[in-house]
C-alpha cells in the first residue's frame, strides 16, 4: 500500500462495521480496501500506519445489531412523547373552549330600565346570600341609604362586609330579598350603567405599570384632563407627595404600585374614584394604610361631596364615627345600627371596639 505520507499525517480513521465484521463505511483508508472480514481489515491498517508513521489512529466500531434495539426505543419513546403532548394540548385546549363558553351567571336582563340620572339612593330589604354548597354569609340584611348620606359598615373579618358590595355591583346576585337603586331592582338595570355610577376603592389597590396621571384617568381619559387629575389628587391627599417626585404627575411607577408606600397607593386609588363623580363612591377598608390625620383630611372631602352617597366599610372607628349610619355586622346579621353616640351608648360590640382603639 503505497501512499503519499502528507496523506497520513495527523489522519484519524474512523470504522463503522455491520453485523458480520465487515466494512460499513471507512474515512481516511483508499477505496481499494474493499470489503473484507473485521480481522483482516484491523490488520491491514495496522499495517498501514506502521508503513506510513501516523502517530494516532481512533477506531469507533460500533455494531449496527447492538444499536438497532436502543434506537427502536429511543424511537418508541419519542413516539409517546409527541402522542402525550397531542393529548395534553388537546385537553388544555378542551377546558379553554370550556371556559370560553361559559356562560356568566350574572346575566343582562332581556328589557333593561334606563335611569335618566342616577341620585344614589340605595335600599337593601330583606337580602340574604350564600355561595354554592356553603354556609349562609348574609341573612335579612335591611338598610336604607338616601341619596347623598354616608353610611359606615363595620364587623369582625369575614362578617360579610365586602359581599355587600359584591351585591351591590351585581357580583353576585343575592339569593333572597332584593336591591334598590333609585327604587328600581338592580337586576333589571343594565350592567353597564349600574357599575359605571358606582366608584369603589378596595384595600388591596391595583395600579398599573404607566404614569401616575394615566393611573387616576383610568376608564375616564376621553373625559378628563390634568386639571381634574389634580384637583382630585389634591382631595385624595395625594398632591403633597405627587409633586415632590421629579417627573410628578409623569412619573411611571410599577406593576401594583412598586416603589410606592401602601398609603400613597391607597390616595391614588381614592383620587381615581373622586375624579368619576359618580352617584355612589365605595370605600372598603381604603384608608387603613393611612395616618390619622391624612384619613380625616379625607373625610373633610368627603362632606363636601352632597350629591354623593358614601358607603365606608373600615375597621377603624375613626373612618366611619362621622357616618350618618353606622351598621355593625356579625356573622352575616346585623347586630347594631345607629349612629356614633348611639352605639356607645348600647355598650354592645361597637363599644367594644372603641375602648379596643381608643381606651
Amino acid at each position: 500500500m503505497e501512499h503519499p505520507k502528507e496523506f497520513a499525517e495527523g489522519l484519524s480513521i474512523g470504522i463503522i462495521m455491520d453485523g458480520n465484521g465487515r466494512w460499513a463505511k471507512n474515512r481516511g483508508l483508499p477505496r481499494t480496501a474493499g470489503h473484507k472480514k473485521g480481522a483482516e481489515v484491523f490488520s491491514d491498517i495496522a499495517d498501514y500506519c506502521d508503513e506510513l508513521g501516523v502517530s494516532s489512529v481512533y477506531f469507533y466500531a460500533f455494531s449496527t445489531e447492538n444499536w438497532k434495539r436502543p434506537l427502536e426505543e429511543v424511537n418508541a419513546i419519542m413516539r409517546l412523547f409527541g402522542e402525550y403532548l397531542l393529548k395534553g394540548f388537546d385537553y388544555k385546549n378542551r377546558n379553554i373552549r370550556k371556559v370560553y363558553d361559559q356562560k356568566p351567571s350574572i346575566q343582562e336582563p332581556e328589557e333593561p330600565i334606563v335611569l335618566p340620572e342616577v341620585t344614589g339612593d340605595i335600599r337593601f330589604e330583606h337580602v340574604s346570600f350564600h355561595k354554592e354548597d356553603q354556609h349562609e354569609i348574609l341573612h335579612d340584611i335591611h338598610f336604607h341609604v338616601e341619596a347623598g348620606k354616608t353610611i359606615g359598615i363595620m364587623g369582625a373579618t369575614g362578617s360579610g362586609k365586602t359581599s355587600l358590595i359584591q351585591l351591590l355591583c351585581r357580583l353576585y346576585d343575592a339569593t333572597g330579598g332584593t336591591i334598590y337603586l333609585d327604587n328600581v331592582d338592580i337586576r333589571k338595570l343594565s350592567l353597564r350603567q349600574l357599575r359605571s355610577c358606582i366608584s369603589t376603592v378596595m384595600q388591596d389597590v391595583f395600579l398599573f405599570s404607566d404614569t401616575i396621571q394615566e393611573n387616576v384617568m383610568l376608564g375616564q381619559k376621553g373625559n378628563l384632563n390634568i386639571s381634574d387629575v389634580r384637583l382630585a389628587s389634591r382631595d385624595a391627599q395625594a398632591s403633597e407627595f405627587i409633586d415632590r417626585l421629579s417627573d410628578q404627575y409623569d412619573t411611571v411607577i410599577g406593576e401594583r404600585g412598586v416603589g410606592l408606600s401602601g398609603g400613597q397607593k391607597q390616595r391614588i386609588s381614592i383620587a381615581r374614584a373622586l375624579a368619576k363623580h359618580t352617584p355612589v363612591l365605595v370605600l372598603d377598608d381604603s384608608t387603613s394604610a393611612l395616618d390619622m390625620e391624612t384619613e380625616y383630611a379625607i373625610q373633610q372631602t368627603l362632606t363636601r361631596l352632597p350629591h354623593t352617597t358614601k358607603l365606608i366599610i373600615a375597621h377603624r372607628i375613626s373612618a366611619v364615627r362621622h357616618a350618618d349610619e353606622i351598621i355593625v355586622l356579625e356573622n352575616g346579621h346585623i347586630a347594631e345600627r345607629g349612629t356614633h353616640e348611639e352605639l356607645l351608648a348600647l355598650h354592645g360590640l361597637y363599644y367594644q371596639t372603641w375602648q379596643a382603639q381608643f381606651g
